[in-house]
């Protein structure tokens, strides 16, 4: 039998009981987060058709979830419920971005005070509901707190922002330019931990133009070159749009005092990346830095970018890889293909030399052979 729809008053005054309890169980599971997040969303919707005029129900549904949230944003780093109701407030942000979203598709009016305004911004891919509206006020309050005296507030207050920021949808001018300005301010801060979310915030506030030399990519640059923090390069290295202008900075990482980004570079950040994009200048030194490192992992992680990865983008063609490099006045070259045999022993074994190569015989493929002895 269906259950009895909840009067709008009743869903208004049981705020106070309902949200707590979804914060609650979500901060004993590490599992369930998406169907908290679609519970609070109802909710909110519900509150919403309380009173569609003066907002009342919205605005009680707001104040509500900043209470509750308001309890971990001084709890200890490591603490795992505070860390399950971060999880929680960035995936209620994504999925009220997609529900949002889902119902402009559709062309139906979705839980804003007036549904005409709905589908006369629908043409500019801009939204004004509940959802739309409390993300806003969410980001606004949290910015307040990337300037308290209490480092676990900043750190929490950045941390949801930087799991939350690619969930905003169209934000306000205004918004985008504080939270940069916010954010850049907090690059700087003297917590290490706190650089580090609002780097990979600012990394996801990147747009196509900025990424080609803004002021956003200059912050983050001079960060991963300059931060003294390991972690805070790492997260700049990881998040960074990569670009023509970008790149040869991520490529500088292969020097990178910390043996962790050494290896995030090579296992991570190049993989996806076509080769040929780099000059044959870059992949000298790329390869060089690698298979010379001093720590047998990174070296690993090098190998393995190659046999797995630059490869594949020469269409497991050896002969291409190799045409490539410059293996004529390389020094590296011979030890990045043993390197590679040694780890891939399968290559050499599969290689077949026949007349016609013998006839035709580059100074890539005698490279190549010599390496197989």
């Amino acid at each position: 039998m269906p259950t009895k729809k909840s009067s709008s008053p009743d869903v208004i005054s049981s705020l106070r009981s309902v949200v707590p309890g979804i914060f609650d169980t979500a901060q004993r599971s590490g599992t369930g987060h998406r169907k908290h997040a679609v519970s609070l969303y109802k909710l909110q919707s519900q509150c919403h058709d309380a009173d569609t005029e003066k907002l009342t129900g919205e605005d009680a549904f707001n104040k509500e979830f900043i209470r509750n949230l308001n309890k971990i944003l001084g709890i200890k780093k490591r603490e795992a419920s505070a860390e399950k109701i971060v999880k929680l407030v960035a995936t209620f942000v994504q999925v009220s971005y997609e529900k949002d979203m889902q119902a402009l598709a559709k062309n139906k009016p979705v839980n804003s005070s007036d549904a005409d305004d709905v589908f006369s911004t629908h043409q500019e891919d801009e939204v004004d509901t509940a959802s739309s509206r409390f993300v806003e006020l969410l980001i606004r309050y949290l910015l307040q707190g990337f300037q308290a005296k209490e480092k676990l507030t900043r750190l929490r207050c950045c941390q949801i922002v930087a799991m939350s920021v690619t969930s905003l949808g169209e934000i306000d001018e205004e918004l985008y330019f504080e939270l940069v300005k916010r954010l850049s301010e907090r690059i700087r801060d003297k917590e290490a931990a706190i650089r580090v979310h609002a780097a990979i915030a600012l990394s996801k506030l990147q747009s196509g133009e900025d990424s080609d030399g803004g002021e956003v990519t200059e912050a983050l640059l001079g960060l991963m070159q300059n931060d003294p923090s390991a972690e805070v390069r790492r997260a700049v290295l990881l998040n960074i749009a990569k670009s023509p202008k970008t790149l040869p900075y991520v490529l500088e990482r292969a020097r990178d005092v910390d043996a962790t980004n050494r290896k995030c570079l090579f296992l991570k950040v190049m993989p996806p990346i076509d080769y040929r994009l780099l000059s044959i200048e870059d992949r000298e030194r790329l390869l060089a830095a690698g298979v010379n490192d001093r720590d047998a992992a990174v070296k690993r992680a090098c190998v393995r970018m190659i046999g797995e990865s630059w490869l594949t983008f020469a269409n497991q063609n050896l002969l291409e890889l190799t045409s490539s490099l410059d293996v004529v006045d390389s020094p590296a070259a011979n030890k990045v293909l043993q390197a590679l045999f040694a780890a891939y022993p399968e290559i050499p074994e599969n290689l077949q030399f026949d007349q016609e190569l013998w006839e035709s015989l580059t100074p890539e493929m005698a490279f190549i052979i010599r390496s197989t002895l």
